[in-house]
């Protein structure tokens, strides 16, 4: 993580933010229609809630890479949810298994996390490689009503 920062959104972000949304490559293992939003919308998405904050991934020449999620996860006290999406560019060179690390140890030293979770469709084999690198384990894999297949990884604090 030493060439990569998690910070939050300035408005000179959002265009690179609203580029990746709008690639089909980036986003064909996301549920949402990112590419509809606005940028408006992205702005809004990114004001941090009780239930979720969203951060923007740079590297150290402050260009945007991507984004990542840090959810409250359903009806759970003490566990959270990670999501994120990199620019195409990207994929494939370690900087998933980079930002995953980095959200696991920011959460788990500085909240009362107990769990981590990320979900993803069983066809998104780099997302499932990132999690099984942090030490995540198989917890669950549901049939979605869309017929797709969604695995669930965790990891507890130590």
């Amino acid at each position: 993580m030493d060439n990569l920062k998690l910070c939050s959104i300035i408005e000179s972000d959002l265009m690179s933010i609203e580029s990746i949304y709008k690639e089909p490559k980036n986003t064909r293992f996301i549920p949402s229609n990112l590419s509809e939003l606005s940028l408006e919308q992205i702005k809004d998405s990114f004001i941090k809630i009780p239930s979720r904050e969203l951060l923007v991934i740079k590297d150290n020449l402050g260009n945007v890479l991507g984004q990542a999620g840090i959810y409250k996860y359903p009806d759970s006290e003490h566990t959270l949810e990670f999501g994120y999406i990199l620019d195409y560019p990207y994929h494939n060179k370690g900087f998933g298994t980079s930002i995953l690390a980095h959200l696991i140890k920011r959460v788990f030293t500085s909240t009362p996390t107990k769990m981590v979770i990320c979900r993803m469709y069983q066809e998104n084999k780099g997302s499932e490689r990132i999690c099984i690198k942090n030490n995540m384990q198989l917890q669950a894999t549901d049939i979605l009503e869309d017929g797709r297949v969604r695995l669930t990884y965790a990891l507890k604090k130590q």
